[in-house]
Order: structure tokens, then sequence, then C-alpha cells
């Protein structure tokens, strides 16, 4: 994985280019991100897992410090050239470093995010404790990543295939894979994990895969090749309450694209028990007291 990611600078081309087509704090972010912003202006944003640090560039464009973070070379160095090429490299800062074994003193950040990051992770568990670790005391350690708990999220042997998209895309991977016996035994997998969760008090992380890692450009920048952790809202949101940290927002069911009828019913079904679960992402915002 290492190698992978140190060496592949086609993954963060791709990257880069795919995020830009997208207002990234608009779209990608969560709905709070710019008042936590505002009221952080003497305080550090941290990335985690910035690959070529489009979110360390454009929350530092908003006037917050920020610092990224990546186990890649390729990312970070690509990540410090465009900084350099937008002007805002004196309000940024990229590191080659491990998301689970953090190179910064506790309570070091206002504002610590980690996005697409947990599902290509194989112990998930210790990235979200450091995440926990240096973040001030009132400060918000913000998650979002991909929740494979959902039905419509297809997973195949050949990685994540489609329903991510939008609801339509996920309503047809729904319907044409509900039955499939790869389908099936992911979602059995998941319904041990629940039950686990609910009787053993130490749980672990333990939806782990085998990655693929072809550099195929048809694969790049997708979850088909790196990923590695069966990420999902409901163990997530186990994991860090038990941090002690207190969850502000947590939702499945943040379109990226979608009709605002679509996100209106999207909206309501957050609210129902069960159900808010099971959508196709995972996005949580929470809080150290």
């Amino acid at each position: 994985m290492f190698t992978y990611y140190d060496t592949y600078e086609r993954y963060f081309e791709n990257a880069e280019r795919h995020r830009k087509e997208e207002d990234t704090v608009g779209k990608l972010f969560f709905p709070g991100l710019k008042s936590l912003m505002k009221n952080s202006k003497s305080g550090m944003f941290l990335d985690v897992g910035t690959g070529s640090g489009v979110i360390v560039r454009k929350v530092a464009t908003e006037g917050l410090f920020s610092v990224g973070i990546d186990i890649s070379r390729a990312g970070i160095l690509l990540g410090k050239k465009m900084a350099i090429s937008e002007q805002i490299d004196h309000m940024t800062e990229f590191l080659i470093g491990d998301a689970t074994q953090l190179p910064f003193k506790n309570e070091a950040f206002t504002i610590v995010e980690c996005q697409e990051l947990l599902e290509h992770l194989p112990n998930p568990g210790s990235c979200i404790s450091e995440l926990s670790r240096i973040t001030k005391q009132d400060g918000a350690v913000l998650i979002q990543t991909p929740n494979f708990a959902s039905p419509f999220v297809v997973v195949s042997e050949k990685g994540v295939e489609k329903g991510r998209k939008d609801l339509k895309t996920a309503f047809i991977a729904f319907i044409s894979a509900i039955c499939s016996k790869n389908q099936l035994k992911r979602l059995f997998m998941f319904l041990i994990m629940y039950i686990q969760l609910n009787l053993l008090k130490n749980h672990t992380f333990s939806l782990v895969l085998k990655p693929r890692l072809s550099k195929d450009p048809a694969f790049a920048c997708g979850d088909k090749d790196d990923l590695v952790y069966l990420s999902n809202i409901i163990e997530i949101e186990h994991f860090v309450k038990r941090l002690g940290l207190t969850i502000l927002f947590s939702s499945s069911y943040v379109i990226r694209k979608a009709h605002p009828l679509a996100k209106a019913i999207a909206s309501v079904i957050s609210s129902l028990p069960i159900l808010n679960k099971f959508g196709p992402n995972c996005f949580i915002q929470a809080k150290k007291t």
C-alpha cells in the first residue's frame, strides 16, 4: 500500500481533476464547515490523508492556516506545487506521515478532518484515535467515508461498481444487485458486525479486505484498487462515541448531486431510526469535550 501511494502520481493527478469539478467546501464537505472556519480564525486546520491537498488549499483561501499530511510523497509534492502556483503556500504546510501515528502534539488543531481515508486503512480505529488526540478541547473532528453497509452501494470482486454518484444510479444498483451472492454475503457480514457491537465492549474493526492495487488508468482515483476496510457509519459512530467525543451531526444521506426533492426525502429518512444508517455515505461531525 505504501509503495502504491508513495509513487503513483497518476492517482493524485486524477483526484485533483475530479475534486476541482465541484465546490469542495460546499458539496464534498460538511454543512457546518464554513461556520466552523469563521469561529476558528486563530486556530489551525488539519486534513489527514490529504492527497494533493485540494481541501487544505480550499480552507487556506478562507483565511485559516491549514496543514495537510499524507503517507504519499507523490501526493505531498503535488500539493506543495499547487499551493505555490495558487500563491497560498504561506497559509499551508504539507507533511509526509502516517495517519495512525500523527507527528503532532496533543490538542494541536482546532479542526481535524479525514475525508475518503478510513476505507483505505487496515486499522481505521488507530486513525480515529489520533484525530481525537490532536484536536483541541471544544474543537471539531470531521469524518467522511463511504458507507458500505448501504444496500445502495454495490461491491463486487472488482471493487465498488456503482451506486454512489446520485439517486438514480444508486436505485439501479440496488435493484440489479439486491439478490446477488456477493451483496447478500456483505450484508450478512454487517449483520454479524452489528450483533458484535452490541455484545462486545472492545469490538475492533474486522471488515478488512485485500486491495487489488492495479495501476490501470481506468481504476485511478477510485475505490476499486485500494479499498481495504468496508467503512460503515454504524461501526465508526460506535468508535467515535467510545473515545468520548460528542457527535453533533451524523448522516448517511448527504448526497453530492441530487434534485431538491431527493434531498428533502433524504433529510426525512435521516431522522428515522435504523433507516438513517443505510444511505451511501458516512458524514460525522463530532466535538471534543
